[in-house]
């Protein structure tokens, strides 16, 4: 289980046998809007107000890499369903962007009539709303 607050901080428990908390950072300065698990849950994105999405690493409690690109804040991600190189990214600055992870970085973007408030990864499509 993981959670964001108003203030950029990142927490992360255990809700198995052990519910003990297994991670603790502060990886933006401000809210944390979305969360999503990466690969086999060891990696954790975070969407955040101050306009970036991090991936962190859960065991060593640290950012490992940063995806910068959008103008104001990033108010939803969703990973692709099928692909799990792809991310796609919707903020209030009017845009909607998809993400290469391998190689961290911007591979697409749609400019929409209105701040965008979610994305949703579904099958082979990608849906946004504002």
């Amino acid at each position: 289980m993981a959670a964001g607050n108003n203030n950029g901080d990142l927490y992360v428990a255990n809700i198995g046998g052990n519910k003990d908390k297994i991670a603790s950072l502060k990886p933006h300065f401000k809210l944390i809007r979305e969360l999503a698990f990466l690969d086999d849950d060891s990696k954790l994105l975070t969407a955040s107000d101050d306009g970036s999405i991090k991936i962190v690493d859960i065991a060593s409690e640290k950012v490992v890499s940063v995806l910068e690109g959008h103008r104001q804040a990033v108010s939803s991600i969703s990973p692709h369903q099928n692909d799990p190189r792809l991310l796609f990214s919707s903020s209030f600055d009017k845009t909607l962007k998809s993400w290469d992870l391998r190689v961290k970085t911007c591979v697409g973007t749609v400019v929409t009539g209105s701040p965008l408030w979610d994305v949703k990864s579904v099958g082979k499509h990608v849906l946004a709303g504002g």
